[in-house]
């Protein structure tokens, strides 16, 4: 997972989120579901600087991965 968000070239957690969403959902999920994701990820990597989470960040992106993939959107693809 570190890898493909390193070779993204996301900068940040919003970014990382949108990638994550592109790439494994078909339907997006809701702006309210998104911000959330965000959020998330903030509060788990302690920054939102994909730079700063890279050496650790692995643990938390498997996390926010299995959050996605438990959105009803999710289901539908």
């Amino acid at each position: 997972m570190s890898r493909m968000v390193i070779e993204s070239k996301a900068r940040n957690t919003t970014e990382v989120v949108d990638y994550l969403i592109r790439r494994f959902m078909r339907v997006p999920p809701g702006a309210e579901a998104r911000q959330k994701l965000i959020e998330f990820l903030n509060k788990d990597l302690g920054t939102t600087d994909v730079a700063v989470a890279q050496s650790y960040m692995e643990e938390s992106l498997r996390l926010v991965l299995h959050l996605i993939m438990s959105q009803p959107e999710y289901q539908l693809s």
